[in-house]
This record gives C-alpha cells, sequence and structure tokens, in this order.
C-alpha cells in the first residue's frame, strides 16, 4: 500500500517553537475513478454478479479487495459503505461486481469505484435457469401455507388459481397485464387499492413533491387519492388526502398509505409519518432553479412513527389521531423508529400488523390489537419476525384456509423482487418461495425488467377493503433506471399494477 504524506505546516508563537505535524493518509493507488455518494450495487444483492469482499475500513481496502480476489470471479467495480451509512447491519461491507453494469445510484455514505486498468466486460450472457429441484409435498401446507393441495398419491403440488411452480408459492401472472397505473408529473412510490360500495376503483398514492426524487420521501412525501371506473384504469388524481401538519408530529411528510375497512364499515388509512427537523421554511424544492439545499436529504429516520386516519367516505375528510397509533419502544429492537404499517383484520377484528423496525437491527417486526382501538402490543419474544424476508410487507388471510400470508420487497431484478411468507397464528412464521421479479409483461409494450420494483399491496377477491380473500392484481413502485440526481425526471419512478391469473377473471 502506498502511503501519500501530506505535510501540513502549523505555525504555532509559544516559546518560539515551529511544529510540524505530518498526517498519514491512505490513497488508492490504482487505475481507478471513484464516485462519491454512488452505489454500484443497488438493488443488485444477491445476484451471481456480485460477490461479499469483507468487512473493510475505508474504500481504499475495499479497492484492494477487488484487485486481490484470487477466484474465477473477475473484479470490475467494487462498491464499499462507510461506517456513517444509516443500516448498520451494511456499515463497512464491500462488494465487488463482475459484469459491465456501471450506472452508481445515488445514495449518501456510499463510495463506488470503476478499475480503468483491464477492458470493460462484455455484455452478461443470461444466467440459465437452474434445473427443477425434486420436490416432493407430503401435505397441503408444504405447498407454500395451502396456496395449492398435495396430491398424496404423486406428492406434487396443484397449484389454485393464480399460483405457480413446484410449492405453487410463485405467482401466476395474467398475460400482458402489466400497466402503469397513472401518470404524474411528479414521482410516485406505490400505491394501496380499494372499491367502494358502487364499484368505483380508488389508490392512495404516495407522491414526491417539488420533482424531487424518492430519496425526498422523508421531507416531500404526501397521499394523493386517484379513482377509476376499471381496475385497469388510469387512474385520475382526485387530491391530496393527507399531508403534513405543521405542528404535529407528522410536520414533515406522509408516506406509505395502506387502506381497510373496518367491521363498523369505517375506512382507515394508515400510514407512516415523519417529524420535521431541517432548519429551512418548507420542503425541499428541487425544481431547475430551486435553492441548493434541496439536494440533501434532511430527513431523519429517528422520526418515523405509524398513524392512522378514519373517514366514513374514500372521498374523506380524514380524521387523524394527535398522537402516533403506534411508535418505538426504547428498551426494545426497534428502539430508533417504526414504519411500513401492514395491518391485517382477522374475522373477529383483531389486528396482526407487520412493521419495518429498526435499533439494534432492521427487520419486519409483529404488533397485535384487539381492534383499531388498540392496545398495540409487540410479539411477546420481544424480537423480530422470524422468517419473512425483506421489508414493505402487506398481508392478508386466504379465504379457503384462514392462514395468514404476505409478500414484501425482498430484491430487485430479474431474479428477485416479491418476497413471501405465511403464518397459521400470526406469530410463527415460514418462508415461501421468492413470488415474482422484476420482469414485467406488459399490455402495451415489450416486456422489461425493473431496476426497483417495490412496496407491493394487493387488491383481493373480496376488494371492499378487508384482508380476507386471494389476490387478485398486485400494485408496486417502479423504477427503470438508476437516476444519477434524486430530482428531476430522469429515472423517475412511478406506480405499476399486474393482475394474476384467475379463473374467475
Amino acid at each position: 500500500l502506498l502511503l501519500l504524506c501530506l505535510l501540513l505546516k502549523v505555525i504555532m508563537l509559544n516559546a518560539g517553537l515551529l511544529v510540524v505535524f505530518m498526517l498519514v493518509v491512505a490513497q488508492p493507488h490504482h487505475n481507478v475513478i471513484i464516485e462519491e455518494n454512488a452505489n454500484n450495487v443497488h438493488g443488485a444483492v444477491p445476484s451471481p454478479h456480485v460477490i461479499f469482499l469483507g468487512v473493510q475500513q475505508n474504500i481504499t481496502m475495499c479497492e484492494n479487495a477487488c484487485y486481490n480476489y484470487n477466484s474465477t470471479f473477475q473484479c470490475y467495480t467494487f462498491t464499499w459503505h462507510s461506517f456513517k451509512f444509516e443500516k448498520p447491519q451494511y456499515q463497512g461491507h464491500c462488494y465487488g461486481r463482475n459484469d459491465n453494469f456501471w450506472s452508481p445510484y445515488n445514495e449518501t455514505n456510499i463510495v463506488s469505484g470503476k478499475r480503468l486498468d483491464i477492458p470493460a466486460p462484455g455484455p452478461t450472457p443470461p444466467v440459465p435457469p437452474p434445473p427443477p429441484s425434486p420436490f416432493s409435498c407430503m401435505n397441503d401446507l408444504d405447498c407454500s401455507g395451502a396456496l395449492g393441495v398435495c396430491n398424496t398419491t404423486s406428492h406434487v403440488c396443484n397449484c389454485k388459481s393464480g399460483w405457480s411452480g413446484p410449492r405453487c408459492g410463485q405467482v401466476r401472472w395474467k398475460p400482458k397485464s402489466g400497466r402503469r397505473a397513472y401518470n404524474d408529473t411528479w414521482w410516485t412510490w406505490g400505491a394501496s387499492p380499494i372499491v367502494d360500495d358502487d364499484g368505483t376503483f380508488h389508490l392512495f398514492s404516495s407522491e414526491i413533491t417539488n420533482m424531487c426524487g424518492i430519496l425526498h420521501y422523508q421531507t416531500n412525501s404526501q397521499v394523493i387519492h386517484l379513482t377509476s371506473k376499471t381496475l385497469q384504469g388510469p387512474y385520475k388524481r382526485v387530491g391530496v388526502a393527507l399531508g403534513p401538519r405543521d405542528t404535529a408530529w407528522d410536520s414533515g411528510a406522509i408516506h406509505g398509505p395502506t387502506i381497510h375497512r373496518l367491521p363498523n364499515k369505517t375506512y382507515a388509512l394508515f400510514y407512516m409519518g415523519f417529524e420535521k427537523n431541517w432548519p429551512q421554511a418548507g420542503h425541499p424544492n428541487c425544481t431547475s432553479g430551486g435553492p441548493t439545499w434541496s439536494n440533501n436529504t434532511f430527513g431523519d429516520h429517528s422520526g418515523r412513527r405509524i398513524g392512522v386516519a378514519l373517514s366514513d367516505n374514500l372521498n374523506g375528510p380524514w380524521q387523524r389521531l394527535s398522537a402516533p397509533l403506534f411508535g418505538p419502544c426504547k428498551t426494545c429492537w426497534d428502539s430508533l423508529d417504526v414504519s411500513n404499517p401492514a395491518p391485517i383484520f382477522l374475522k373477529n377484528g383483531s389486528i396482526v400488523m407487520l412493521y419495518k423496525g429498526r435499533g439494534k437491527v432492521q427487520a419486519i417486526g409483529l404488533a397485535f390489537a384487539p381492534s383499531i382501538d388498540g392496545p398495540f402490543t409487540r410479539n411477546v419474544s420481544n424480537m423480530p419476525a422470524e422468517n419473512i424476508p425483506g421489508e414493505d410487507p402487506w398481508g392478508w388471510v386466504d379465504e379457503d384456509t384462514g392462514i395468514i400470508h404476505t409478500l414484501t420487497h425482498d430484491g430487485n431484478g430479474a431474479t428477485s423482487a416479491g418476497g413471501h411468507a405465511w403464518t397459521m397464528d400470526g406469530v410463527h412464521w415460514t418462508e415461501a418461495e421468492m413470488a415474482y421479479t422484476g420482469v414485467i409483461e406488459w399490455s402495451d409494450k415489450p416486456t422489461t425488467t425493473l431496476f426497483r420494483r417495490e412496496r407491493p399491496q394487493i387488491l383481493l377477491s373480496d376488494p371492499s377493503g378487508t384482508s380476507i380473500g386471494s389476490p387478485r392484481t398486485i400494485f408496486t413502485s417502479a423504477e427503470d433506471c438508476a437516476p444519477k440526481v434524486d430530482a428531476g425526471s430522469e429515472c423517475k419512478s412511478y406506480t405499476v399494477l399486474q393482475e394474476m391469473e384467475s379463473d374467475a377473471s
């Protein structure tokens, strides 16, 4: 390792002494380019083209790990997560890539580099699918929590409508059913669907204001309301359903809405709120000519809490609580913040709520309540839910079996996107196979693979807002590519819907 010695001369007028300090700083010595706040493996872990190069102390050591990796895996680019990165479990992590991908995603406290001493790899050939592994079911639960029926003679799962795969855990899409749910000038991030008593389809979606990108969701997000006469849309904007309240706990932003109908027919709009914690007046304005401070994402994760708004009508007005419905626990694993609520309403009116928590770890948590009035109490083990992959959960109760299922965001790209788990009691969960990927067969254009596909929410066979039914249509956020800047129209995120194959359709 070559060391560059920076000679800093500090003249101190103390007893006439000249004090010279030598600061030794490690510097890269290879022929590379380095980009700050740049993540070149965003959404690509796990992947056959990405390898973990260990925990490294700085970008130089990560660079050296890439150069010195002894394998048939030729490390071409490298990415290091600094020890200031917001997710503690990734701090210091170094990753290498062996393909020709170089389009770093703008993300704070991550540094990426590209080697210039070797030719860029050619286009990566498609990875052939692995041969099907032998699988024999013994009972219906082996078919991804009874999403299929186990033939006890052949020990093969016969999948229910909308599901496929040897274990019936893979979504079976309706051909050419992918659609952009609606057009918006600003960035959007997923949607929660529901149908009213008159048959009108409604969406509640996160919109990022002032042409700021999705990383500004803690400072610029608001919830908009849209409607359509048909499932396929396009959905038309009605207005803002929930925005930040200037003097309340959710004064910074409102994000991640999920709509449900209570047993008394009242509508409940769950969301995560953020407290305003930046000194400037108003919210960032990322339009051309906006203030330079808008380029920063000032939102603080530690201000995330879960809230709910109630109304007798999907058009509002919505009444919010003066305090969060659910917050972090100082003595628990989720001591910093909670977000991404996913309430599942059982037949007796009680609630199993999945959520994302952050403290010693970041994971999906469990909370339980006898009704919307609470209180919501954590899992008795005071630990995260086991065997639920990823983040951004959304759950339902199977109308035939009573088994609870959840879909999550778990990875991105051509091999992953939608995680899946199921439970008999709401407490003990079993992880199923990957439910879907970022590949979408569009209704009006050729099939593509999304760069990001997150925040799944589902319209069930009973679309009135209960949690009981069978999935029919999945709504997610979407991003086609990695934006260089978290603003403007380049790689702007949007919201998509895709229908599942159904015997009833």
